[in-house]
């Protein structure tokens, strides 16, 4: 019995690490340039905080760390690919209430 579980913990870990890569978004040259600006971007802020406002680090830090909390509170819901939305249409994947019913 002791054989069986070892031998079926390889196969279920390398499935679970196909779903869990599956689910990782593809980086495109769009992640980059979204990346390249938003850094910049950020950075530039900071710099802007710390010395032409003259916060320093600990109230550049408190700013931008509020600024942060507040993007994450209100960032928009994540849109759902049309492989998802139809896998998900078809309840061959997802549970859903109608699912569960069955």
């Amino acid at each position: 019995m002791l054989n069986e579980q070892m031998s079926s913990v390889p196969q279920n870990a390398a499935a679970t690490a196909r779903v869990a890569l599956s689910k990782v978004p593809e980086v495109t040259i769009y992640f980059w340039i979204i990346k390249i600006l938003a850094t910049t971007i950020g950075e530039t802020a900071a710099d802007f905080l710390g010395t032409n406002l003259g916060l320093g680090l600990n109230g550049t830090t408190l700013v931008m760390s509020i600024a942060l909390a507040i993007a994450l509170t209100f960032q928009p819901p994540p849109v759902i690919s049309s492989r998802r939305a139809s896998t998900s249409a078809t309840g061959d994947r997802h549970c859903s209430s109608e699912g569960a019913s069955r």
